[in-house]
């Protein structure tokens, strides 16, 4: 039997003390770990149709408690993913324009 793919995934920040994105990326200024929730439920939703697929969810579904990254990262590589993806909305840089997709890989990857 193959192994499955493994998928470890988080929404960045959580909903206490985060600032996160800035009002103007959203009207009715929605934290963001609000955002990068919604965006892992429905990953979660899609990936749940594939067989072969495995999806560990490494932040507090409720946005209440504050996991830290160390914690994730270590619950990642106990759980042995094959990749981690933590979801963020970037308002810009400094509060000016712009923002958008980050994506960061280990260089041991």
């Amino acid at each position: 039997m193959k192994k499955p793919f493994k998928l470890a995934l988080s929404a960045g920040h959580w909903r206490g003390t985060s600032k996160g994105c800035p009002a103007y990326l959203d009207k009715e200024k929605t934290p963001e770990w609000v955002l990068n929730a919604r965006i892992c439920e429905k990953l979660e939703a899609l990936l749940s149709k594939y067989e072969g697929v495995e999806v560990l969810r490494l932040d507090d579904r409720t946005g209440e408690k504050n996991i830290l990254l160390a914690a994730r990262t270590d619950a990642a590589n106990e759980w042995d993913a094959d990749f981690y993806l933590s979801v963020h909305h970037n308002g810009g840089v400094k509060g000016g324009k712009g923002g958008g997709i980050v994506a960061y890989a280990h260089p041991k990857a």
